[in-house]
């Protein structure tokens, strides 16, 4: 009974962490996901468009960033398919501990997946930049109505911008 009880709570626990993970990113991460605040893929390519940038450089740019928009989306599908899984899982009477856990782990596993993703393709468009078109990326990231890191720092020091 008692290792019934542990189950029950361990299960619980398992459901509550996957639904504020699931709020979190849904919060945090744009359209298809993506970094806080920028939209990850989909304001990199906005923010691209509105630098100037020669027209070579942004079809390179732009290629590279919808193979990883592809990729992404496909990856997100499998994330719902096993988030899918995981609710019949906990459907069950009573739930398999073991396999809720594995299942929390495919879960994981994807959503990791799904952030190098967006990691490689962001560091690739960096390299294709130039230190003056990058600096200008920076520039724009601040002008959407995100105040300049150098003028808000969090903890008194002064903030540099992002190196990405």
């Amino acid at each position: 009974m008692q290792s019934r009880w542990k189950s029950s709570i361990a299960i619980g626990a398992v459901a509550l962490g996957l639904a504020a993970t699931g709020a979190l990113h849904a919060s945090a991460f744009g359209p298809g996901g993506g970094c806080r605040g920028g939209h990850g893929l989909w304001g990199l390519e906005h923010r691209l468009g509105q630098i100037g940038l020669p027209s070579d450089t942004l079809q390179s740019v732009t290629q590279t960033i919808e193979q990883a928009k592809t990729q992404e989306k496909a990856t997100h599908e499998q994330i719902r398919a096993a988030q899918e899984q995981m609710h019949t899982l906990l459907q069950q009477s009573p739930p398999n501990l073991d396999q809720v856990l594995a299942q929390a782990d495919s879960i994981g596993s994807l959503e990791t997946q799904a952030h190098k993703i967006e990691l490689q393709a962001m560091v690739t468009v960096r390299g294709m930049l130039s230190a003056q078109q990058w600096q200008a990326l920076q520039q724009q990231r601040w002008h959407h109505g995100q105040a300049d890191p150098q003028s808000t720092p969090q903890d008194g020091t002064s903030a540099a911008p992002s190196t990405l």
